[in-house]
């Protein structure tokens, strides 16, 4: 992957899958932001909204320093829904005793910031829970350490509430999140983001979108697929193509130098797909980068090359044969096998781009993309400014 400034020549190289650059120090902190974590729970319903939630205030993120809270559900006894209302505490206010004994389920959470870097907040969690009747013994507990990205919260532990209750679970979190500066707060950014395709002929299609919002706010985009013919192989074929789809997200934030930091995290799709069809197959590629821009200056992101495979049964008659219709797709290395030996593919840097064989149509993509070029286009600068 390569990125492209109008002004400023920074380099990127992808490695695994992941956005590493050659830009200078100053493009991977992030000025005037404040990283902060916190310990939460929340109360979650049959069809997975929120019905509550309790946790401690979010602190700044020094390392080395630990955060410690309880968290706990309702009073022993309550019956089904005790699982259902949370509360918490910090260690000064209540002790662990006095809630083990008057709670249904208790958990004692440990954090401890460990480094922060572009974003991304290094932290060691120690949790330990307790249940009502359980003689103050823990009843299961965790030790892990985790990278969180800004604005994600990971599940430590999960508990299923008892049948007939109000609530399905409650999940205990970390979350790492975040203070902006004061001075920029309120600073509305607006983005311009193209995806944009060349082919092996230099023919150009693109897909063009605008965002607005907050500085700091994480703003999805998810443009339409990108969609390539299908040539026809057997009588009655489906109507296939191949769809190429890239969706992401983009954050920013004005720095008192005037320039804008720019978090871009991208996710990338391919599959063999009926027309107007695109039920998101496995992942084929993320990646993340932060870099600094000046308001207005184009950067333009080359997507690295596409890899793996998709096939599916290439028309009624050899889905009726084959006894039930199938879809097979395969990401990463460059090796794998779909079905029966007549259709099996052994390498998908060497297999035919396009193929119909034991009754399916096969598409390496590699091979089928050889050639082409995507990439994405950003460009940012604070609303109303010319």
């Amino acid at each position: 992957m390569r990125i492209r400034f109008q002004s400023m020549g920074i380099a990127v190289a992808l490695v695994s899958g992941v956005l590493v650059s050659t830009a200078p120090a100053a493009a991977q902190s992030d000025t005037g932001v404040q990283p902060l974590v916190a310990i939460a729970a929340r109360v979650v319903a049959d069809d997975g909204t929120t019905k509550g939630g309790a946790g401690s205030d979010p602190d700044p993120f020094i390392a080395g320093k630990p955060l410690t809270s309880y968290i706990f559900t309702g009073l022993s006894g309550a019956g089904a829904d005790a699982l259902c209302s949370l509360g918490s505490s910090n260690t000064t206010s209540r002790t662990l005793e006095e809630l083990i004994e008057t709670r249904a389920h208790v958990w004692k959470v440990t954090v401890t910031p460990v480094d922060y870097q572009a974003a991304k907040e290094k932290v060691d969690v120690d949790w330990t829970r307790y249940e009502a009747g359980s003689g103050g013994r823990p009843v299961a507990s965790g030790r892990q350490r985790l990278l969180l990205l800004q604005g994600q919260r990971s599940i430590l532990d999960l508990v299923h509430a008892q049948p007939g209750a109000r609530c399905a679970h409650v999940e205990l979190d970390v979350v790492a999140s975040a203070k902006e500066d004061a001075a920029f707060a309120d600073t509305v950014l607006q983005y311009d983001v193209w995806l944009v395709h060349r082919d092996p002929a230099g023919r150009k299609d693109s897909r063009h979108m605008i965002l607005t919002g907050l500085q700091g706010s994480e703003l999805p985009f998810d443009f339409a697929p990108l969609r390539f013919d299908v040539p026809k192989f057997v009588a009655g074929q489906y109507d296939y193509n191949v769809a190429a789809k890239v969706r992401g997200h983009i954050r920013g934030r004005l720095g008192p130098d005037g320039n804008i930091t720019l978090e871009v995290g991208t996710t990338r799709m391919n599959a063999l797909a009926l027309r107007g069809e695109f039920a998101d197959p496995p992942i084929a590629g993320e990646g993340r980068k932060i870099l600094q821009v000046k308001p207005g200056e184009a950067v333009e992101i080359e997507l690295p090359s596409w890899s793996g495979f998709s096939g599916r049964y290439a028309s009624p008659a050899d889905a009726e044969a084959g006894k039930g219709t199938v879809t097979r797709i395969g990401v990463g290395g460059g090796t794998g096998a779909i079905g029966g030996a007549r259709g099996a593919i052994k390498d998908t840097k060497t297999a035919e781009p396009i193929s119909y064989s034991g009754g399916r149509i096969v598409v390496t993509f590699p091979r089928f993309f050889d050639g082409h070029q995507f990439s994405m286009i950003v460009q940012a600068k604070k609303l109303n400014d010319d």
